[in-house]
């Protein structure tokens, strides 16, 4: 997908391609970043996401293809003229030894000569953002390294550029203070007027709660781009739905297909039994996969009248998070997954035989791949 065309592009990448040794890191990429939208990079490690990053920054040059900031060509302007903010992993920060915490986040607007009230009250505002407002007097000698990031993560918000570059900004932090600041850190983004945020993360929650747009990249190329709910409810492969949800597939045929009054169906034969779906996308006789993600699956130890419904056997349970985590058996050997609310009074116990129910709205179908379907839900 690419954006609307009526919407403006702050950043443009034409057909960028990228190797190291001989191996391609980057294939052909074309995007396109809307101003003052906050874009997520997704992938796997080794997709090649801050290599694609590192080039928008002007720290690598690509091997052929365009980079375009703000209507202007700039493969050939250095990075210390692009006008960008960046973070990345893996840096050492570079914070000044000798200057506090908040000397060091409001370093960038003094060396621009700004010293105003409303300077001061962002800097401020931003180390609330990342915790650490009652260290704002502390050397970084002192701090952790997931402290040390925070800070550098706050001086990149404050260095005046309209473009922030951000490498998996909140990789170093434990659990808790991530979670807190994906809840705070687009507010705090959109707060500060025109700001245009790329963001790079494998971790597809951290992407899907912060980001307007999502670009999904799997070895050297883009396969979906778009709004995250969009990417979610409607993904274009097994690899993005995978990568997405972590869903449970099943090989399948379309066996039948019919129309009542509620929609037209098919009947998917799979190893296991018969699956009514409601998204017929496959002529009869077709090989197909589906995809049902663990969310949309109930666990129930009697028969019902669901039109969807699976025979298997508790293999495991697990408690996470007040929910339960369930490892399902089905006749064939093979083991899905689902999550289900913890409820002290109805938790099944392992060996348990059950019935798997999911609505027909649920699957998602799939043409069938040519690379073995194995392969791609391990990649």
């Amino acid at each position: 997908m690419m954006i609307k065309p009526e919407t403006a592009s702050c950043i443009e990448l034409q057909n960028i391609s990228k190797s190291f040794d001989g191996k391609l890191v980057l294939n052909s990429i074309t995007l396109q970043i809307p101003f003052n939208s906050y874009f997520c990079i997704c992938g796997p490690t080794g997709s090649g996401k801050s290599t694609l990053l590192r080039i928008i920054a002007g720290l690598e040059n690509p091997d052929s293809g365009e980079i375009i900031i703000n209507q202007q060509l700039v493969n050939n302007i250095p990075a210390e003229d692009r006008g960008i903010g960046m973070l990345f992993e893996h840096q050492t920060y570079a914070l000044f030894p000798h200057y506090s915490i908040y000397e060091n986040v409001i370093y960038g607007p003094r060396v621009r000569g700004e010293s105003s009230d409303e300077t001061k009250k962002i800097a401020a505002e931003m180390l609330e953002l990342v915790l650490l407002a009652d260290r704002a007097h502390d050397l970084p000698g002192v701090m952790s390294g997931g402290m040390k990031q925070r800070v550098a993560l706050a001086r990149a918000l404050m260095t005046g550029s309209n473009i922030i570059l951000l490498d998996e900004p909140l990789g170093a932090l434990d659990a808790k203070i991530r979670l807190n600041l994906r809840k705070e850190l687009v507010n705090m983004v959109k707060s500060l007027g025109d700001l245009t945020i790329i963001h790079v993360t494998q971790d597809i929650e951290e992407a899907l709660m912060v980001s307007d747009y999502i670009a999904v990249l799997f070895f050297g190329n883009i396969l979906q781009m778009g709004p995250p709910e969009d990417l979610y409810n409607n993904p274009n492969s097994i690899e993005v739905c995978n990568f997405l949800s972590k869903a449970n597939f099943f090989e399948g045929t379309v066996i039948e297909q019919f129309t009542e009054q509620t929609g037209e169906f098919s009947i998917i034969q799979i190893p296991t039994g018969k699956i009514r779906v409601h998204k017929p996308h496959q002529s009869i006789g077709s090989k197909i996969v589906l995809a049902i993600r663990a969310s949309d699956i109930r666990l129930q130890k009697q028969n019902t009248t669901d039109s969807n419904q699976l025979i298997g056997r508790i293999l495991r349970q697990q408690f996470i998070h007040g929910m339960i985590r369930y490892e399902v058996e089905l006749s064939n050997n093979q083991v899905i997954v689902t999550t289900q609310p913890y409820d002290p009074e109805h938790t099944l116990e392992e060996n348990t035989e059950v019935r798997i129910i999911f609505s027909p709205e649920c699957p998602l179908i799939f043409p069938y791949p040519e690379k073995p379907l194995e392969e791609i839900i391990r990649d």
